[in-house]
């Protein structure tokens, strides 16, 4: 996918430009799934969608059953075009999109929450399958009604959880910062070295030959700070380049 990637089918010998690779979890990404069957269970119990709601990697994947007879309102409707966070799509797209701020502090807490939803419905599942069994060998409809209502709930659960997420983030890095909710502190996270470094933001506006700086070669963001006399190009040139 990319700006000149159109999915039409290339000519033989044709190299096209602007496509980019196509990952299992891509950003457009909508909504994923992966499908379990057990031919050793009935049809109904045996079958499930284990279904997530926006990109693979910051999702969590939810257990709906074959046999079910409705799935919850959130999982009916949705659309790309239309913000409405009673959708189930819209919670998990708006955690994804602003996880890309700063990925690598806020990734680790949706990974964690994963791990809690989803093992909860695995850890689960030998107990909801063996009840479902039993009330499936007297009544199939009252096993697909127990499913239906345990697939309700633990859909709209982990939506529910997944708001209350949702919310902790952008609570949590407003602003770029750390904000400790519990303790009413803030923390400046800053950027890392490497960014420093490329937009020489230790000069800031202090040093206003600007192309004198820029004439220097390999300049090296230090991180510490100096007092120095005279001009501060001559003394960056002897002490802070690579």
């Amino acid at each position: 996918m990319g700006p000149f990637d159109l999915h039409d089918a290339p000519y033989e010998g044709q190299l096209k430009p602007g496509s980019w690779p196509r990952p299992i979890s891509t950003d457009p990404c909508g909504y994923s799934y992966v499908c379990q069957g057990r031919s050793y269970l009935p049809d109904p119990i045996g079958g499930i969608c284990w279904l997530g709601m926006s990109s693979p990697a910051e999702t969590c994947y939810l257990p709906f059953y074959a046999g079910i007879y409705d799935v919850p309102e959130p999982y009916k409707q949705g659309s790309h075009w239309t913000f409405d966070l009673n959708t189930a799509f819209w919670p998990f797209e708006l955690l994804q999109n602003y996880a890309r701020l700063m990925y690598s502090y806020m990734i680790p807490q949706i990974k964690a929450k994963q791990a809690q939803i989803e093992g909860a419905a695995i850890a689960n599942q030998s107990v909801i399958e063996a009840k479902a069994v039993d009330l499936y060998k007297t009544n199939e409809r009252s096993a697909r009604e127990f499913l239906t209502e345990y697939t309700r709930e633990t859909a709209l659960n982990a939506l529910n959880e997944w708001k209350a997420l949702m919310g902790e983030m952008i609570v949590t890095y407003r602003n770029g910062n750390y904000n400790d909710v519990e303790n009413k502190t803030i923390t400046n996270i800053g950027y890392p070295d490497w960014w420093y470094e490329y937009a020489r933001y230790q000069y800031g506006p202090r040093v206003y030959d600007i192309e004198g700086l820029n004439a220097i070669p390999d300049v090296k963001y230090v991180g510490e700070e100096v007092n120095i006399t005279g001009d501060p190009i001559a003394y960056i040139q002897t002490y802070q380049t690579g």
